[in-house]
Parts: C-alpha cells; structure tokens; sequence
C-alpha cells in the first residue's frame, strides 16, 4: 500500500501555538506517531512531502525509527536544517527528493513539498500531492490562495491538519481534499 502525509513537524512546539488540537508537544508527537503505525505495515510506502522535524528536542533519527514503513522524503522548506551529509536520518529513507514523478500501470502523480499552478500531466488530469499550506483553518485565517488551490482539483495537499494527522491513501487524500475545499 502506498501512503502520503506532510508537514508533521515533529518536535515543532510552535505548531502548538498555531492551533494544532493537542495540549503539547509530546501529546502532538505521540498521537501522530499511534496514528501513523496504526495505519502503515513495515511493508508499506510512505512519502513523507516535506516538513517532517523542526526544531525539536528530541532527534529527527528517533521518530524515523519508531515509524513503520518505507520511507521516501520529498524534502520541504524545514527540512535542510536536519538532513545534512552527516545526519543518520537519511538512512531510513529509500530515496530523498525535492521534486518526484511517480508512474506505475495506470496509477501516475508527481510530488513536490511546495503547491504549483501547474505541472507535468496537470492537464490531463495528474495528480500533484504538495504539503507546505497547511490549512486557512489551521492558521486561524482566510487567504486567497486556499481559494486558488479548490479550483485546481487534481492538487492534493496532504498536510496532516487535513488528513487527520496519519498518513492517507490516494482515495482517502482525493476524499479529504474535497471536503476540506468543498470540492464536487
């Protein structure tokens, strides 16, 4: 089974104050842990859209490895500040990317942390699954590029805000997606 999620900033005590649903830090890392495990196998994949620590006291290493599945990084903005030639982390991923086109049978979709207007496929209906907006009702205000981003319906943002906080499938990110942008 194939997995997304984005932007989970593990060890990111800001995202607290931001208005993630947890009291602190350690309940935010712990339940977005229990919910990752509880839906991935060790023989999933997962693609992780960038952002995945920030900040944090506790080392990005010691997530990976209390995290089931295989990982892929499709590198975000917060990212480089962790991932460097001499951080263990990488060796839990299969690959790191900024910017990734996935085409197997008839399943095809291109990765990248950052939302873009349009990209190879885009027209003929591929996907682009991005993270990096989170959500207007998570950062407490109305913008106007959440109102650009529901006309474009084959952009899937995989933020955990709008996923649950766990990683999701294709048919669960297309069905959170609609609802959050009211999407047909």
């Amino acid at each position: 089974m194939i997995y997304f999620i984005s932007d989970t900033h593990f060890g990111h005590s800001s995202m607290i104050h931001f208005g993630r649903p947890f009291k602190n830090i350690n309940e935010m890392d712990n339940t977005i842990v229990k919910n990752w495990n509880d839906t991935v196998t060790d023989n999933d994949l997962v693609y992780i859209i960038g952002d995945f620590w920030y900040k944090g006291d506790t080392p990005a290493e010691v997530y990976l490895n209390r995290l089931k599945g295989r990982k892929i990084l499709i590198k975000g903005n917060h990212d480089d500040s962790w991932l460097s030639d001499e951080s263990e982390a990488i060796f839990y991923f299969e690959k790191i990317e900024s910017y990734y086109e996935y085409e197997e049978k008839e399943l095809a979709f291109n990765l990248c942390h950052y939302p873009m207007l349009d990209w190879y496929g885009g027209r003929e209906g591929r996907y682009l699954i991005h993270g990096h907006t989170h959500s207007a009702r998570f950062l407490n205000k109305i913008d106007k590029f959440y109102d650009v981003l529901k006309e474009i319906p084959n952009a899937l943002n995989a933020c955990v805000e709008i996923n649950h906080f766990r990683p999701v499938t294709l048919d669960q990110l297309i069905n959170n997606n609609k609802k959050f942008y009211k999407r047909r």
